[in-house]
């Protein structure tokens, strides 16, 4: 189609496996260091944000989130809910003047609460963009992702 495909994360294991898919297209590291180190080759029309795990207070004793956590140290990371926030919000303020007019945003392990408010990974990043003009378009509100639009035309 055309289209320019990037994909970032931070994860050796999950970045090795989308470089057999997309080969020159994939970047091992934070999507903050590469909106900062790199330049987009287009605007962009469509983002999934799913990266930085978010710790949920179910699985926060399960040794596969204590040896997530501890895979983030080796890289000098602290794994935890705010900076999985916090990454996200930078992440969508570095894309902001990068986004085409009519865009959406996806973000992963995101839900809006009971009183209104965004919780999760997007939990900072989603206010954020809805005052930049971004609507909630997500078609389920009982999920954990949000989908953010901005100018589409939906039915």
């Amino acid at each position: 189609m055309g289209l320019h495909f990037i994909t970032v994360d931070f994860s050796r294991d999950i970045y090795e496996r989308a470089r057999e898919i997309v080969d020159s297209r994939a970047f091992h590291m934070t999507g903050e260091d590469f909106l900062d180190l790199r330049s987009l080759p287009s605007l962009v029309s469509f983002t999934y944000l799913d990266n930085f795990d978010w710790i949920w207070e179910a699985h926060q004793n399960e040794q596969w989130i204590l040896d997530q956590i501890q895979d983030y140290a080796k890289k000098n990371v602290v794994m935890n809910n705010l900076n999985s926030q916090l990454a996200h919000l930078r992440q969508s303020m570095k894309l902001l003047p990068n986004f085409e007019d009519r865009c959406a945003v996806l973000f992963d392990d995101t839900w809006r609460r009971w009183d209104g408010c965004y919780d999760g990974k997007g939990g900072a990043a989603v206010p954020f963009l809805l005052t930049h003009g971004f609507k909630d378009i997500s078609p389920d509100m009982d999920k954990d992702y949000v989908l953010l639009g901005r100018n589409l035309m939906l039915s």
